[in-house]
């Protein structure tokens, strides 16, 4: 049996903004607009086809490869942003472009899958994972099941919240190789006996010493402010078993477990590597 998709077509690059900050503004299905981000405006934009409103609508249609763009302001979408291709997700700056979950839901989930997903000079904030929903108690920022690559810059991760058991508010990584280049992940919060609130590193190396392909790399970052209560560990960064993370000219700081707690900056599991360098 075949199946037939009609209307469907994929751009290399799409680009995302509030209805009324498009020329013209409020635009409908298939309007010619302009896009007005921090690099120039855009124009000859479709409405629908590379423009769109919808963060999540706009990753479906990026195609495999390309960046889908991020103007400032901040997008709550209806629920988690699912990716499940290799892009990039580029914003206006971590100051200026909020990625936010509402409190109600996960921000990003990176689908299972061998992906190269890039998420630059965003803010992803107030996730929120309650111990009921899908996928488990994990990353309420960012959960990312890839075996391929996650590349984090110049961005924020703040404020996401997992309750109790939660592991990694901030970012939940389960495989592959994670890099965080010039960003901070800070004042993300798990609850009791929470670990990683800032980073949870699940990824496990098996292949030979210089293989990078399950590797964290941690440069040029702030890792602060966390906190997990009680009976919390690894608060800011936590490394499971056979994770390989290295930390390169950055800064873990007042990062907080609850009482009964251990490891509030840093938790190394066994077999975990753990290698700072300034």
């Amino acid at each position: 049996m075949s199946m037939i998709f009609a209307n469907v077509s994929f751009a290399t690059d799409t680009y995302v903004d509030n209805p009324g900050d498009f020329d013209p503004p409020n635009p409908t299905h298939g309007q010619v607009v302009t896009w007005n981000g921090s690099s120039g405006p855009v124009t000859g934009l479709v409405f629908g086809q590379d423009a769109f409103t919808s963060v999540q609508d706009a990753v479906y249609s990026t195609s495999t490869g390309g960046t889908t763009n991020i103007a400032a302001g901040t997008f709550t979408e209806g629920s988690q942003i699912k990716i499940s291709k290799s892009l990039t997700l580029r914003g206006d700056g971590a100051d200026q472009t909020i990625l936010s979950g509402g409190w109600r839901h996960r921000v990003i989930l990176v689908r299972l899958g061998h992906h190269h997903v890039k998420l630059e000079s965003l803010c992803i904030r107030d996730g929120s994972v309650p111990s009921h929903s899908s996928l488990s108690n994990k990353g309420a920022g960012i959960y990312n099941l890839s075996s391929g690559t996650l590349t984090v810059s110049d961005s924020v991760i703040s404020n996401n919240r997992a309750s109790d058991n939660g592991e990694g508010a901030g970012i939940f990584h389960k495989d592959g190789r994670l890099t965080i280049l010039n960003s901070a992940i800070r004042e993300n919060i798990t609850g009791r006996r929470g670990t990683g609130s800032g980073l949870h590193n699940e990824s496990q190396h098996h292949g030979e010493e210089n293989d990078s392909s399950h590797l964290v790399i941690i440069a040029n970052s702030t890792i602060s402010d966390n906190t997990s209560g009680d009976s919390g560990f690894g608060t800011g960064i936590f490394n499971g078993a056979r994770g390989r993370i290295q930390v390169l000219s950055s800064t873990i700081s007042g990062n907080l477990s609850g009482d009964r707690g251990r490891g509030g900056g840093i938790y190394n599991a066994e077999q975990g590597s753990f290698q700072l360098f300034n």
